[in-house]
């Protein structure tokens, strides 16, 4: 089957949602407000695990699951060379803003799932103690009582000012040491006394956490939460409520059931409990399975929420929108690659189960051109970023179906489906659409093929490192109607199976390989820029919450076991269903 997408170039996408950020006015060199106490390294921790340390690792070095899909490393905080240089203040602007280029998101206003100041500053601490060893501040508080003057003159710096030392790195502070009369020039320092000195003074602005110290568990804690119909606004009583708790390995060391009580809530208590578990809790209704969000913990409230929503079922297919209609188009020899990819929403406070009330018959439908050929069915999970094989689509007397409930909200399923179609100098693509669609977008490489106009309003070109592509885009499909499409001319660049660019010449004349893979742009103005990245071995077929994704990844280890999974082909699966399922979770 020739492959459809082409991974490689995340770089691309984000310069360009960094323009979009550019032109809604994002600035990064805001100035950052100090805090009115010092930030406390121990809340910045969890913060960090559950929100950082997927990119920037566990330790913070640079290790996190998906620090490969990013278009540059992720900053190593544990180089030494790091923290001698990095000012607090940019830090904090830069957790605040992002930096889109390099593929670090903004916590701030900006997000969409925003940490409040404060929160921010803790990241500032947790970054601190994550680049600062225990032993350097241990030293450094010897050499600090032994050879800093704490009575210098009124030009010595201050070092009980948190604004002192949110402005400024440890290479400045020592060297404004240095030229002061609170460091003699005679103290026989070694340049590693010296850094130590100023790790143990920068403690002075805030609450220093040994991250390698063993954690003490949390003694006693409790975890419940309410169970509401969002349907009937409601609550919901009788059912089973099951509490997982994972480790941030995600092997799951905590399964607990309880019964939801008559006021509609549930109640789980635990002792001991390790600090670094994430917890999330589901309920099955009307055959659906609905979970929590997920959270941790904290040991210094550790009485955890976590509410689920349920909602009734329904039948009616008014409450489908196709949100979002991308079709992706590539010529490869003789054939057409197309890739469409459906945003669908439900505008119902009711869960879709399909129009026979029966979700095994199938949900949301789609319809395929006739001839379509090689037919490949991905979901994606929370971000777009990532696909995974999606068994469950199936193929009914008349269409392709999927036979997962769709979900009440905006966007709440992605599903891409592939195919080919024979293509000489032009053809028409049509098929009806099962739901109405609010918009639709097409994109095409500029290779001497046209597509007429119609319906379609031309969106321009968009110029690429790997070529020049056209868009067109259009609005208001209502249920029944076809997305049509007349394509003419022959290609005059097209990709072989294995996804190299190649020249035609013309007719009589062999395809020339060209330099390259032709990048598969997704990006439309009116939703957003997304990039594609190639799969890795073929993982396991999962489902599309969380429940699916745990099972898949202990079949997973079961097989490996087994000896049925080399290691190559192991850690890669396992990695790519970890990094769907922190998407999942992420998405709060």
């Amino acid at each position: 089957m020739p492959r459809l997408l082409h991974g490689g170039h995340l770089g691309v996408a984000f310069l360009l949602i960094c323009l979009l950020a550019m032109g809604a006015g994002v600035s990064l060199a805001q100035e950052a407000a100090v805090p009115q106490s010092p930030p406390d390294a121990e809340r910045g921790l969890e913060i960090f695990a559950a929100r950082c340390a997927n990119c920037h690792g566990a330790q913070g070095g640079g290790d996190g699951e998906m620090a490969a899909n990013l278009p540059n490393p992720p900053t190593e905080f544990k180089d030494s060379d790091y923290r001698q240089t990095v000012v607090p203040s940019d830090l904090f602007n830069v957790i605040t803003h992002g930096r889109i280029d390099r593929g670090m998101p903004p916590f701030g206003p900006e997000s969409s799932n925003p940490l409040s100041e404060a929160e921010r500053w803790d990241l500032v601490a947790a970054i601190y103690s994550l680049s600062t060893p225990a032993d350097s501040i241990e030293a450094g508080q010897s050499l600090y009582e032994a050879h800093v003057a704490t009575d210098g003159d009124d030009t010595s710096p201050d070092l009980a000012d948190l604004g002192y030392w949110f402005r400024r790195s440890n290479a400045a502070v020592l060297e404004e040491l240095e030229s002061s009369d609170m460091l003699p020039a005679d103290a026989e320092l070694s340049e590693g006394g010296k850094q130590a000195i100023i790790d143990y003074a920068r403690t002075f602005s805030y609450h220093y956490v040994d991250p390698s110290a063993p954690v003490e568990p949390i003694e006693t804690a409790a975890i419940g939460g309410q169970v509401t119909n969002g349907t009937s606004g409601e609550t919901v009583a009788g059912l089973t409520a099951v509490l997982r708790g994972f480790t941030p390995e995600l092997e799951e060391t905590v399964t607990m059931t309880a019964t939801v009580a008559t006021d509609g809530r549930y109640r789980f208590e635990l002792s001991q409990v390790p600090p670094d578990l994430v917890y999330i809790a589901s309920v099955d209704y009307n055959g659906v399975n609905f979970n929590s969000d997920v959270n941790q913990l904290s040991r210094s409230d550790p009485a955890l929420e976590l509410p689920i929503t349920v909602y009734e079922s329904t039948a009616d297919a008014a409450a489908v929108r196709i949100e979002q209609l991308h079709l992706v188009l590539d010529f490869a020899g003789d054939q057409l690659q197309v890739s469409e990819l459906y945003i669908f929403g439900n505008h119902e406070a009711a869960v879709f189960v399909g129009e026979t009330g029966d979700q095994e018959e199938g949900t949301v439908k789609i319809a395929l051109p006739a001839g379509a050929e090689n037919v490949v069915f991905q979901r994606s999970f929370g971000s777009l970023e990532r696909f995974a094989p999606a068994p469950e689509v199936i193929q009914t007397e008349t269409d392709w179906a999927d036979t997962v409930p769709l979900r009440p909200g905006q966007g709440t399923l992605a599903l891409l489906v592939q195919y080919v179609l024979p293509y000489q100098s032009g053809m028409r693509l049509a098929h009806p659409v099962s739901y109405e669609v609010e918009n639709a977008s097409v994109i095409l490489p500029d290779a001497g093929v046209s597509l007429e106009q119609e319906a379609w309003v031309s969106q321009g070109a968009q110029t690429l490192s790997e070529g020049t592509f056209l868009s067109y885009g259009r609005s208001g499909l209502q249920p029944g109607e076809a997305i049509m499409l007349t394509l003419n001319g022959r290609p005059q660049r097209v990709v072989d199976a294995q996804g190299n660019a190649l020249l035609v010449r013309d007719e009589r004349e062999e395809l020339i390989a060209g330099g390259g893979a032709l990048l598969v742009v997704v990006a439309v103005a009116i939703y957003t820029i997304h990039a594609w990245q190639r799969p890795g071995p073929a993982p396991a077929a999962v489902g599309s919450d969380a429940d699916s994704l745990l099972q898949a990844m202990a079949d997973l280890d079961d097989a490996y076991e087994d000896g049925d999974v080399d290691d190559d082909d192991y850690l890669v699966q396992r990695r790519n269903l970890k990094a769907d399922l922190i998407t999942i979770w992420r998405e709060e």
